[in-house]
C-alpha cells in the first residue's frame, strides 16, 4: 500500500488502473471507512473525487469489476454485443 501525503492529508492508495484510482482516506466523522474513487484530469493532471463509497466492500467490488467502476463514473459500461428490437 502506498501512502501519499498532500496538504497534511494522508491518502492510502489501494489500487490504480488507467485514469482511475481507489483510495482510503482514513475514517469519517461517524467512524466508518472513507473510501473514494478518483479520476485524473487529462489537462491539469490533478485527481478529483467522482464517487464516495459507502463501505470498503463496495470499493473492493469496484476494483474487481472494472465495468462497475465505469458505471459509477458515468461512462459506457456493460455493453451488449447485439441488441434486439423488442417491437419486431
Amino acid at each position: 500500500m502506498i501512502v501519499i501525503k498532500l496538504w497534511r492529508i494522508v491518502l492510502n492508495l489501494i489500487h490504480e488502473k488507467g485514469k482511475y484510482r481507489y483510495i482510503d482516506n482514513g475514517l469519517t466523522e461517524f467512524g466508518t471507512a472513507d473510501c473514494r474513487l478518483q479520476e485524473k484530469d487529462e489537462y491539469t493532471s490533478r485527481w478529483r473525487d467522482i464517487y464516495l463509497f459507502d463501505n470498503k466492500d463496495q470499493c473492493f467490488l469496484a476494483i474487481e469489476d472494472f465495468q462497475y467502476t465505469l458505471w459509477l463514473a458515468g461512462e459506457n459500461s456493460y455493453v451488449r454485443d447485439t441488441v434486439k428490437n423488442p417491437y419486431q
